[in-house]
């Protein structure tokens, strides 16, 4: 955001947006047309051609000069169909547990364009430095995932002993899940910080959840609360007690190490989204002011 900030604050920007030349804007305007109507005239003669409208258009060669270009294309569409999702207006119709999945799928999109990048990005083509480079940088990217989402988080709960061992029925829907283990304070967590919790269950480990801590962290346990608003939600009073929990975090600077930089400290919340504030008031330093 600040680059584009700082290209709208260049001269030639200003000039563009406040001269009343024919030069400035409309010259702008005119060679932004010109060249998204090339881009929009390839898009449609290539979907006319997949639709079947225009069966003369030959798509072979075009396999021949991009190779791996239909698992490119395959991936854009991944992409672009993580985007739409992401809506509000469109994320907003659809459950958590589909945006999720949809989102893994970014991913795999990634992967499949791989190859039609190597193969005939012009900068890679007769430069093998530019190519193993940019190979380095997706090894280094997949190994940090691998690394950081399965390994860390699978070592540290098992090292924790990480285990659902309680579940509370606080109120109507409102729901709290004890976590317990050992040596927990090694994970360094404070509260108001959350972590994305995954329940080793049969229908729910590959879902993983963010929920503040709404309880400060003990060196034997975790304490989390939930209000039943969705599928996944609606479920979690169901889990098994002893069912093994790997975590990811703890996640977020709002705590108190925050709060003890003042001696005046406003908290603001509503309904279960007070539980963090909750925590947080367990460890606030004494001689702290506070007004929730």
């Amino acid at each position: 955001m600040d680059f584009l900030a700082s290209l709208e604050q260049m001269k030639f920007s200003i000039w563009v947006l406040s001269s009343g030349s024919v030069w400035a804007y409309p010259t702008i305007l005119t060679v932004h047309t010109f060249g998204m109507s090339i881009v929009a005239g390839i898009a449609a003669l290539l979907s006319m051609r997949l639709l079947g409208v225009s069966p003369q258009t030959k798509l072979a060669p075009l396999d021949r000069v991009y190779p791996w270009m239909w698992w490119a294309l395959l991936g854009f569409a991944l992409m672009i169909l993580a985007g739409v999702t992401s809506y509000k207006n469109v994320r907003s119709q659809i459950k958590y547990e589909t945006w999720w999945v949809i989102h893994l799928y970014t991913y795999l999109g990634v992967a499949l364009s791989f190859m039609h990048q190597i193969l005939t990005g012009g900068m890679f083509i007769g430069h093998p430095l530019n190519r193993a480079y940019w190979i380095s940088l997706y090894l280094a990217v997949v190994i940090a995932i691998v690394t950081w989402r399965i390994i860390i988080p699978g070592a540290r709960s098992i090292r924790h002993h990480l285990v659902l061992s309680k579940i509370v029925h606080e109120g109507p829907g409102v729901f709290s899940l004890y976590i317990s283990g050992k040596n927990i304070t090694a994970l360094g967590a404070q509260g108001g910080q959350f972590f994305n919790w995954r329940f080793l269950t049969k229908d729910g480990w590959h879902e993983s959840h963010p929920f503040s801590l709404s309880a400060a962290p003990t060196d034997t346990e975790l304490r989390f609360t939930v209000k039943a608003l969705g599928d996944s939600t609606s479920k979690i009073a169901e889990i098994p007690i002893g069912t093994r929990v790997i975590i990811e975090g703890p996640y977020g600077i709002f705590t108190r190490d925050m709060a003890s930089q003042f001696k005046h400290v406003t908290l603001v919340g509503g309904g279960v989204g007070i539980t963090p504030l909750r925590a947080i008031i367990d460890e606030v330093p004494e001689g702290t002011t506070i007004d929730v």
